[in-house]
Parts: C-alpha cells; structure tokens; sequence
C-alpha cells in the first residue's frame, strides 16, 4: 500500500507499508496525558522509549493483573511497542 498527499505548506506526507498491516484514515483528535492523538489509538499505552512513560504506572498495573507477564505484556493498553512479530 503507497499514499502520498500533498499538504497544503507544500510538502508530502507519504505511507508505504510493504507488509500490508497498516492503513490510512482521517480520525478526530483527542487529549491524552496532555498530547493529542487520533482517536481510535487513544487507549494504547505509551512505549518504552517514550519521553512520557510512566515506568511506575506500568509496574503498579502488572502487580495487580492476576494473568500471565506475557499476556500482560503483549496487552497494548499495559505498555506498546512489545509483540510477537
């Protein structure tokens, strides 16, 4: 999949996904933790090299799971940027 739009500043925003997994859409923002975001990737937690992770958060919510660390783990809404592939 290849898009690319012309911005109206003159420069292109462009998205290749060679592994077909992604896609594009026009969402609405919202205010997490001060920082907008589109909608529908509002309930991802940040990720590991975020300036913003909240280290603490994360352990607090890991010991009060009562399932496995790696389905803790992979849970996109504990922390991003993990998975199986």
């Amino acid at each position: 999949l290849r898009i690319a739009a012309l911005l109206d500043d003159g420069t292109t925003l462009s998205f290749v996904d060679q592994r077909t997994f992604g896609g594009w859409m026009l969402a609405d923002l919202v205010t997490v933790d001060g920082t907008d975001v589109p909608l529908p990737v509002a309930p991802i937690a940040r990720d590991p090299l975020d300036p913003l992770f909240d280290r603490n958060a994360v352990v607090n919510v890991l010991r009060h799971k009562h399932s496995e660390i790696k389905r803790q783990l992979l849970d996109q809404t504990v922390v991003s940027g993990i998975g199986n592939i």
